[in-house]
This record gives C-alpha cells, structure tokens and sequence, in this order.
C-alpha cells in the first residue's frame, strides 16, 4: 500500500519537470486569499506565472477518492 501524499507527490514533480525554466511558479502547499472570505486558504499545489500582460493562478486541490471497479460482461 503506498503512503498516504503520494499521489500529490507525483503530480507536484510532474509539474515541475514540465514548466522548469518557464518562469512559473510552483508551491506546495501554497496559501491565497479567499475570494469571497478575505481569509487565508490553503491549497495544495499553485502555479503562478504570467500571460502577456496579465497574471494567472492555477490551483490544484487532491482528495483522495475511492473508485469502484465495475465489470463489464
């Protein structure tokens, strides 16, 4: 049984291999400010980076999801 965040591990690395040099951001965790709370959220994974002129945020929220496996016959 793999150890619990290694999912979230994974998937912060594969981002990292794959915007290195870009001139993005990547934290994990990272924290923002609720939009609609004004309180400080914390999220899992966040890119930052910039677009031209304007700047974007990319979050990542992970949960952990049980999947049925259905057979088909």
């Amino acid at each position: 049984m793999s150890r619990q965040g290694r999912e979230l591990e994974r998937l912060v690395a594969t981002l990292e291999r794959l915007i290195g040099g870009e001139g993005l951001e990547l934290k994990s965790p990272d924290y923002i400010m609720g939009v609609k709370s004004h309180g400080r959220r914390e999220v899992d994974v966040a890119v930052r980076g910039n677009a031209g002129s304007a700047e974007f945020l990319i979050i990542f929220e992970c949960r952990k999801r049980n999947i049925r496996m259905m057979s088909h016959g």
